[in-house]
């Protein structure tokens, strides 16, 4: 999951190829099989037969509810990234900024040559620009989200490899009387 996550971080762009994700969402699906059929199978096999079929249907519903929450939460960070995202580009792109005034001048160029009267050229640059920076205020919202992933999961896996460390120092306090040196 970690790799899917470092991988899609780097893959966003203006224009993408969709071959490029197919090995990276082929890794997130062994990923989510590597931890989800684990669970399972160990919370079925820990209660009794008898309710072995409601502790599958729990199971299930708890992975549609972990669906559900991390949909909210995605739906969430994007409008709270794009806010902040939108509002930095909003303090850089000003009528008086050398690359706004340049991009606006070559889009309105390329507008006029097409045939388009002075008036229209230059709305249909300024609403160009506008699209494009709302592309870009999408690309670095989906590079915070996999950027924000991956550092929770390198969390993760430190937890989970400092875990036997910590719980052994935590036994051996409770077990022994500290002598001071």
């Amino acid at each position: 999951m970690l790799a899917f996550h470092v991988i899609m971080f780097f893959l966003f762009a203006t224009e993408a190829n969709e071959k490029n994700f197919y090995a990276p969402l082929f890794m997130q699906g062994i990923g989510v099989g590597m931890i989800m059929v684990p669970t399972i199978v160990y919370a079925i096999s820990a209660v009794p037969v008898a309710i072995g079929p409601s502790a599958t249907s729990i199971c299930s519903t708890m992975g549609y509810v972990g669906f559900c929450v991390s949909a909210a939460i995605i739906n969430f960070c994007e409008l709270y990234e794009k806010s902040r995202h939108y509002n930095a580009f909003q303090d850089h792109l000003t009528k008086v900024d050398r690359f706004a005034l340049h991009a606006l001048a070559t889009r309105g160029t390329e507008l006029l040559s097409k045939g388009l009267s002075l008036k229209q050229a230059s709305k249909g640059a300024n609403k160009q620009l506008v699209g494009a920076v709302n592309q870009q205020i999408q690309i670095r919202f989906a590079m915070d989200y996999y950027e924000m992933m991956s550092m929770m999961l390198v969390a993760t896996l430190l937890l989970i490899a400092l875990f036997p460390y910590l719980n052994r120092t935590a036994v051996y306090l409770r077990s022994r009387r500290l002598v001071p040196a």
